[in-house]
């Protein structure tokens, strides 16, 4: 039996050619953007070689630039590598604002702003997404999500070593976690802090679940292990579990944010798609480490054999999965009525910027909902979703709008 690809939690996972071509990827449901973004993809060889180059790249460009939103695009970039991107940040961390920084050396070495969205595939296949006063950002849930399909031709596997680089390895409430940040705040864009995803996570997870699958090595169990424990640690500290009710006296549940806005609202960045995506990829994080592991029928130098006795980390890992998917559902049948307006759905009751339950869905998002809502009918028949999908629908048509693709 061949060894180990990697026996470190942060360390590169070697990943052959071999195993690499035999990888098969899992389609994730599509998330919508509403203001069409365009995309762009990075030839390879694109990113420049060093962030010490990329800053070199950019702070020229800031000092020429005529055009004051450009200028504010790129002071955002290298505020960014400043206060996050040097000694004493975590190594995760580094990494995702050292990668930011190279693709925006990329892009403004001969490009302006973009006047609209446009979502980048680098070169490697992390996808980052343009944002007005932020330049291009590390997009996780994007990337992982394999977003239109970018980044489809990157085996789980690669794109699990890829994505490792990027996590922030911390110990919270005594629990190993690995998490995937963001640095804007949706209502403040002059903020930059660190935070977290609950898409991000179920997605990581599910992720390195099909890799170990795939590959038979423990390591990947380890990460999906710790992307999941991100789901027991409170937003307050550190994690994505939000404790939300509505009323003095409710009772609260938990519910699994889209995006963590430590010391603010356990509503805000509660966004019913993103819960409901997390759900079900917690699901299928559940069944596919229920599966036994698929060895390498003939291995190469450097590659792993499945090990007859699964880690440990295999076991947790499903039955954390699905107590999540057990306490998520129940949440989710409780508060799938106050996100209905009695015409469209709610987006989220709390969205940065918006006043409590103000944020109506627009079509492709209220569409998504209704595709989330079908899916979760079907994997859980008798809670009410299959309900709420029909009567959604029946929203659209009383409009005489049509979802996208109908």
């Amino acid at each position: 039996m061949r060894a180990a690809m990697s026996a470190s939690l942060l360390g590169t996972f070697g990943i052959s050619a071999g195993s690499a071509a035999r990888a098969t990827i899992a389609a994730p449901l599509e998330i919508p953007i509403t203001r069409l973004s365009a995309s762009a993809v990075m030839p390879p060889g694109g990113l420049p070689v060093s962030q010490a180059k990329a800053r070199e790249l950019l702070s020229a460009r800031l000092s020429t630039s005529k055009n004051p939103r450009e200028k504010a695009d790129l002071r955002w970039v290298l505020t960014l590598a400043d206060r996050y991107g040097g000694r004493g940040q975590p190594r995760g961390r580094r990494a995702t604002v050292g990668r930011a920084l190279r693709v925006n050396a990329w892009w403004y070495s001969t490009r302006h702003s973009p006047a609209s969205r446009v979502v980048l595939r680098d070169s490697d296949g992390i996808i980052s997404t343009y944002r007005e006063f932020h330049g291009f950002m590390v997009n996780p849930v994007a990337t992982i999500g394999r977003w239109r399909g970018l980044n489809r031709d990157v085996p789980n596997p690669v794109m699990a070593r890829l994505i490792s680089a990027m996590a922030v390895d911390r110990t919270i409430d005594k629990l190993p976690v690995w998490v995937w940040e963001y640095f804007d705040v949706a209502d403040n864009r002059l903020q930059m802090r660190p935070g977290v995803s609950g898409m991000a996570q179920s997605r990581a997870a599910l992720l390195f679940s099909q890799s170990y699958r795939q590959t038979g090595d423990p390591a990947y169990a380890r990460a999906a292990l710790r992307s999941l424990n991100a789901f027991r640690v409170p937003v307050a500290r550190g994690g994505v579990e939000s404790q939300v009710s509505i009323g003095a006296k409710a009772r609260a549940a938990p519910w699994y944010v889209e995006r963590a806005y430590p010391g603010q609202s356990p509503w805000k960045g509660a966004a019913l798609n993103g819960f409901m995506v997390s759900l079900l990829d917690l699901e299928r994080v559940s069944e596919v480490l229920g599966r036994p592991a698929l060895p390498s029928p003939v291995p190469a130098e450097g590659e792993y054999s499945a090990a007859t006795v699964p880690p440990p980390e295999i076991a947790a890992g499903r039955n954390l999965s699905a107590a999540l998917v057990d306490e998520g559902l129940i949440t989710l049948q409780r508060f799938l009525p106050v996100h209905d307006t009695g015409s469209w759905s709610f987006y989220g009751l709390l969205t940065g910027g918006r006043p409590w339950r103000h944020h109506v869905a627009d079509l492709n998002y209220h569409c998504y909902h209704i595709q989330l809502l079908s899916h979760l009918e079907s994997d859980f028949p008798g809670r009410g979703f299959g309900t709420y999908a029909s009567r959604w629908a029946g929203y659209v048509k009383t409009q005489a709008l049509a979802c996208p693709g109908k």
